[in-house]
């Protein structure tokens, strides 16, 4: 099969914070502290290439750490601190879970990937990967703490990238916190780079996107670029063939 040319950019990678990144942070803590119910939501828009070979040899996985697609009538509530509600929303979205085990079962950390549009949980807004076909989308890698200084983020990602390849995806997209300096050098690691930033003005209830009803006040880096609503979502499209 022909490999697919990828655009190159100028920028290349995750740019360092700056000032005005730190004045966001203190202007949204304030926020939350003195309006109970009104946050800001600063989210950086990467994209990265499906790696060509894992990053880790297959022998190391002979340490005791194994990493499984896991389908919802197996997922387990206890594994990750998600929502049932949340999690059922992923899988009808026809995202895939891969979980890390630990040798003795335990749930170790987690990857979701879903090869297409995506509703965002946290807020309201559908993030769409581009190329269409090329491109798939990923979201909420958790590690829990005790396994964050070992390989498990490596594992779930070559885990993660083989099932890309093997499907003809060429370039993996996600919205990052901004204001997460440890996903942000996670990211940058991997050879991410940002394509754009979102930022949402959410008054009302946390998670937006399960249905429940609450103002959200968006600025996104494309069109519709403004919008503003207690129901409706906007679509966002996040292309690796552009710089932001």
């Amino acid at each position: 099969m022909r490999k697919q040319s990828r655009p190159e950019h100028r920028n290349g990678t995750i740019p360092v914070p700056g000032r005005r990144h730190g004045a966001l942070y203190l202007l949204t803590r304030a926020l939350r502290r003195l309006i109970p119910g009104v946050s800001i939501r600063y989210y950086w828009l990467v994209v990265q290439a499906v790696a060509d070979s894992p990053r880790l040899p297959r022998k190391a996985s002979s340490r005791g750490l194994g990493v499984e697609v896991v389908p919802q009538s197996q997922y387990q509530a206890q594994w990750f601190p998600r929502s049932e509600k949340i999690v059922a929303s992923r899988y009808a979205q026809g995202a895939v879970c891969f979980v890390a085990f630990a040798g003795d079962g335990q749930a170790a950390g987690c990857i979701w990937i879903v090869p297409g549009r995506y509703d965002e949980d946290e807020v309201r807004c559908r993030f769409v990967p581009a190329p269409e076909g090329e491109s798939a989308w990923d979201f909420d890698v958790f590690i829990h703490p005790k396994y964050r200084l070992g390989r498990t983020f490596l594992y779930l990602w070559d885990a993660a990238d083989d099932w890309m390849r093997n499907r003809g995806i060429h370039w993996s997209a996600s919205r990052i916190d901004g204001f997460n300096a440890e996903s942000l050098k996670a990211h940058r690691s991997m050879g991410a780079r940002r394509v754009g930033r979102a930022y949402f003005l959410c008054i009302g209830n946390r998670y937006l996107s399960t249905g429940d009803n609450g103002w959200q006040l968006a600025f996104l880096p494309g069109f519709p670029w403004i919008h503003c609503s207690r129901t409706r979502r906007p679509e966002v499209l996040v292309d690796a063939g552009r710089d932001g």
